[in-house]
């Protein structure tokens, strides 16, 4: 699959400006959203602490960022490297690495993905 480098360049400009707004923007959520409706019952669901792990991750405190929701800090290390790849694959000409950047966002591993969301679900209560 060859992938043309003006949407990889506006993929990086997209996620860049993302990024950059992170800590505003999740400091704006932390105070607008209410607290989750499932915490109401005394459980966490998998997404509790995902905000703030996002805050944490983009202001570099990893620790921190890794004890509000793992998932999500696993997460944003995988779609990471995957962008990396991506990058390396399109902008060098490495088809290797562009094929392992597409396959790592491939549909199967979505479903993986959310059925280890899922997971984490579960067991982050039975602790």
């Amino acid at each position: 699959m060859k992938i043309k480098k003006i949407y990889v360049l506006l993929l990086d400009g997209a996620l860049l400006a993302l990024g950059l707004a992170a800590g505003w923007l999740t400091g704006w959520m932390l105070a607008a959203i209410p607290d989750c409706p499932v915490m109401q019952f005394g459980f966490l669901c998998p997404a509790c602490g995902g905000t703030r792990c996002v805050r944490y991750f983009f202001s570099g405190q990893f620790a921190q960022a890794f004890t509000m929701n793992p998932f999500v800090f696993v997460l944003i290390w995988y779609l990471g490297a995957a962008l990396v790849l991506l990058n390396v694959g399109v902008m060098l000409k490495i088809p290797k690495a562009e094929r392992i950047a597409v396959r790592m966002t491939d549909w199967r591993v979505v479903i993986a993905a959310a059925v280890l969301f899922a997971v984490f679900g579960i067991v982050r209560n039975l602790w």
